[in-house]
């Protein structure tokens, strides 16, 4: 049964989802993972078989029939949702609220009635089939092989997931998983066996690995609690003035270095960025701290911890802290949040009302004459696109005479990447495609998602036309751009676990009189230390003394290197990466990084354990976090 829903992955999913060139080859080989899976369903199902059999066999017999059939309508459903996301469905899906479920197969047009009768239709005949078809083998051959196997597989096997260190990129060993399996594992892994405390012991310090930054933490009672004592890296590079600047955050969705920047594997997409790299600082070689949009607000604006879902998933239970909102404001700025879409999503509206933020306008604050981006086949759309949404922040600032900091986060890369002048944006693609120096087959696998492409270049023209009207008000020359992606957009297929967080950082403006380019590696949690060290030794902001910051500040050396050790949440539910130094922790194997971002597996079981050892001491007091009420000490 599970080798007839993987010919009909080969046939029907990989072509029409536009799998990269080649994919059908790891189709093939999950074969053999979907038997891996079946012998580890088997060993589990075969416990309440057993139960039910001593009770009335032909029960125990249609308790095998019913979980069959509705394990290959689920294998075929999480095909569906793997083609579409380019990601397989895990326990995320336990950490978002129905309402947002809704609003996101809504807007994105993924799971449609046509294709919900088709997983319906295509998983009954299939099971039917296969329970019609008699099986022409001597029945002791059959147990003799399958109970045997059955028994090593619950003893030893997983669930059919495949490791990424055994194929060519991490994609490929997700097309050759089984999607059932890999759903199952990581709610295995997050819920029966996952510690979210972690552990750690003492261990030999790693002499390679002296060279990281670290916090001197004051208090055990307070875990990430510490002196802010953040050096002012970036104040070389600015003018000095007594006039605060303004701060503007444009946080770009699905924004990865796959497609952004010098270098970038894809090809450039963002030319007008690229131009303004050439007069900002412009950090090569950034990770944002989560894979998807729900960690960006809390780790840029508070460098704080995950929680077990995400800083803003505590709501009403998240303890006392500080952000750059809260503090700025203690130094008489205006603070602002707009977004295209409904700030209630990922919980920005709970997290931005905590830090008592001044204004926050999302869908409800555009103009009738704004238009919003075209509706998905569901009829829903994610709301304003990036020019609608940079159109409606400049009529709304023309009038503030206090220091500002706005933050902006854009929806038009968002999947199902539906902009206003569709067929334009296409067509600029296309030939704009056509100048990159790009091979042959790479150009190929970009027109498979020219719709994601087209996207990208109407951010650009956006952010352009942004930049070119804000250049003629007053407050242009003292005011500082903070430009990054969220997290790549995974629709486009990664090329490992650590480029799913590999996204570009600029900061851009008229006060720069030093530009510079850096290839060390920085995360989302370094930007806030060295914003408030930049504003503090600039610009005479005041700051409090005492810190709950997890970052250490961004790294200005122009070579490559990694002094930070931080953590990693895939989504919501898969908190399983670790950065320590050269080495990358995902999920169960470990990694090195190269100077080009890219990762080879290390057999070191010495070194894996320095890392997980590290991670579980992150875990432990991220868990610890969670359950207090500041994370602060109140005298400082």
């Amino acid at each position: 049964m599970l080798i007839v829903v993987r010919l009909i992955s080969l046939a029907y999913i990989t072509p029409v989802f536009l799998f990269p060139k080649g994919s059908w080859k790891y189709q093939f080989l999950g074969i053999g993972y979907d038997v891996l899976f079946w012998l580890k369903f088997s060993s589990i199902l075969f416990f309440p078989f057993v139960g039910l059999y001593i009770i009335r066999p032909i029960i125990a017999r249609w308790f095998i029939i019913v979980m069959s059939i509705l394990i290959v309508m689920i294998n075929i459903g999480l095909d569906f949702y793997f083609g579409t996301t380019k990601i397989p469905l895990g326990a995320d899906v336990f950490g978002y609220s129905m309402d947002e479920i809704s609003s996101t197969i809504g807007s994105s047009g993924n799971v449609t009635p046509g294709k919900l009768m088709l997983i319906i239709i295509l998983g009954f005949v299939t099971s039917v089939l296969f329970f019609r078809v008699q099986i022409f083998i001597k029945e002791t051959l059959v147990f003799y092989i399958y109970d045997k196997l059955m028994i090593v597989i619950f003893c030893i096997g997983g669930f059919g997931v495949a490791t990424s260190a055994y194929f060519k990129d991490t994609f490929s060993a997700l097309v050759a998983s089984n999607k059932a399996g890999y759903f199952l594992e990581s709610v295995q892994d997050t819920y029966l066996l996952g510690d979210v405390g972690g552990t750690y012991v003492e261990m030999p310090k790693s002499n390679s690995m002296d060279n990281l930054q670290k916090h001197n933490y004051l208090d055990s009672s307070f875990p990430f609690f510490h002196k802010d004592t953040f050096a002012n890296v970036l104040g070389d590079y600015f003018q000095k003035d007594q006039v605060k600047p303004n701060v503007v955050y444009i946080v770009v969705e699905g924004l990865g270095r796959a497609y952004s920047g010098k270098g970038a594997y894809l090809g450039s997409f963002t030319p007008f960025l690229d131009s303004l790299s050439n007069t900002g600082l412009y950090w090569e070689n950034v990770l944002s701290t989560t894979g998807r949009t729900f960690g960006v607000l809390p780790t840029l604006m508070g460098s704080l911890p995950f929680g077990e879902h995400g800083f803003a998933d505590l709501k009403g239970k998240m303890p006392n802290h500080r952000t750059l909102i809260t503090m700025l404001q203690s130094n008489g700025y205006e603070s602002s949040f707009y977004y295209g879409g409904h700030a209630h999503f990922d919980d920005m509206k709970t997290f931005l009302d905590r830090q008592k933020i001044g204004h926050i306008y999302d869908e409800a604050s555009f103009s009738k004459t704004a238009i919003k981006m075209p509706n998905s086949s569901e009829g829903e759309t994610w709301g304003y696109g990036d020019k609608e949404l940079f159109n409606n922040y400049l009529i709304k600032i023309k009038n503030v005479n206090k220091p500002r900091l706005d933050v902006m986060l854009t929806l038009s890369t968002h999947d199902p990447f539906l902009i206003n002048e569709q067929q334009k944006y296409l067509s600029k693609f296309r030939n704009y495609q056509q100048k990159l120096k790009l091979s042959k087959e790479k150009k190929e696998y970009n027109l498979a998602y020219d719709k994601s492409f087209a996207s990208l270049l109407y951010f650009d023209d956006a952010l352009k036309s942004l930049i070119q009207s804000y250049s003629k008000r007053p407050d242009f020359k003292n005011t500082i751009f903070i430009i990054t992606g969220d997290h790549r957009m995974p629709e486009i297929p990664i090329a490992s676990q650590l480029d799913r967080f590999h996204v570009p950082l600029l900061i851009w403006s008229p006060l720069i009189k030093n530009p510079a380019r850096f290839k060390s590696i920085s995360t989302h949690f370094d930007v806030l230390p060295s914003v408030i060290a930049l504003l503090k030794g600039n610009y005479y902001c005041n700051f409090p003394i005492g810190s709950s910051i997890i970052g250490t500040g961004l790294d200005t050396e122009k070579s490559f290197r990694n002094v930070h050790s931080y953590p990693f949440m895939r989504n919501k539910s898969e908190f399983m990466d670790y950065l320590y130094g050269e080495y990358f922790l995902a999920g169960k194997e470990l990694f090195k990084i190269s100077s080009t971002m890219d990762i080879t597996p290390v057999n070191d079981r010495q070194q894996k354990a320095i890392v997980e050892n590290q991670f579980g001491l992150f875990k432990q007091k991220n868990k610890k976090a969670m359950n207090m009420k500041s994370l602060l000490k109140l005298s400082h």
